[in-house]
């Protein structure tokens, strides 16, 4: 299948996904409020204190297109797309990014995704460094 054909396909299931299960699945915490919760949930059921999600990259493997070189080739010594995705303590998916090059390494997929540029742009509410439980230093809440 070409590139535009996989692209259209995946954007379709994508979007029946998220009609079907609704906008809070897949959805980012836009203030301080949202995050703290999401927070409070890991240190409750995880016991893993000011944790904003858990991040995960899967590399899809596919058959590469005509002439894309090593664009897809990865150090699995395979061809592949990586699929990377916030999941909050629930096992509920915030946000997902799909289609990097498996060439690319976590750091540059997480680089390049639109949630850190959120994150940076401070459009998300993401709240102020707090101590931990026992603590007196402010710690910075963390993307596992």
């Amino acid at each position: 299948m070409g590139i535009a054909t996989v692209s259209y396909i995946i954007r379709e299931v994508c979007e029946a996904i998220y009609n079907k299960l609704g906008p809070q699945y897949l959805s980012v915490p836009s203030n301080s409020a949202g995050w703290l919760s999401i927070a409070e949930e890991f240190q409750s059921k995880w016991q893993f204190p000011n944790c904003l999600d858990a991040i995960y990259g899967k590399h899809i493997n596919i058959s590469p297109a005509a002439n894309s070189g090593s664009y897809y080739y990865n150090y699995k010594h395979s061809h592949s797309v990586v699929h990377l995705a916030a999941a909050g303590p629930n096992y509920q998916c915030l946000y997902a990014d799909i289609g990097t090059n498996g060439r690319t390494a976590d750091g540059g997929i997480w680089k390049k995704t639109s949630l850190l540029k959120s994150i940076e742009k401070e459009e998300l509410g993401v709240p102020s460094p707090t101590p931990l439980l026992l603590g007196v230093d402010p710690i910075p809440l963390v993307e596992n």
